[in-house]
């Protein structure tokens, strides 16, 4: 897994039982205030899909049942990025973070902590 600066990059297409039926839409501003773009199933954010927050956070990459899942970037508005895996809209698995400042972590994430 690589840190990669731009745009989020996938390295191959993800399945996964939700991602059937999927339909694009966007952007378009949700009730929190946020900003959506990408793959939506049964009025939920479901798919490949980036999302601006209201705090200024943005994320890009998989979404299942309207929270980030699977495999995403998460870029604070500080300037921290997360690139890896996700569960419940929490950096959970293998993962690479990156401060401002160049410090620099690539390891295991349990519940956005390192692991």
């Amino acid at each position: 897994l690589t840190l990669r600066y731009g745009s989020f990059s996938k390295s191959k297409e993800m399945t996964h039982p939700s991602f059937v039926n999927l339909r694009p839409f966007g952007p378009v501003q949700l009730e929190d205030g946020s900003f959506y773009e990408g793959q939506w199933k049964d009025h939920f954010r479901c798919g490949m899909g980036k999302a601006l927050f209201k705090n200024g956070d943005s994320y890009e990459g998989y979404w299942i049942d309207d929270k980030p899942d699977l495999l995403g970037r998460m870029v604070s508005v500080e300037g921290d990025v997360y690139e890896g895996f996700i569960s419940d809209g929490k950096a959970n698995g293998k993962g690479v973070f990156l401060k401002l400042n160049g410090y620099r972590y690539v390891g295991q994430f349990f519940m956005d902590m390192k692991h």
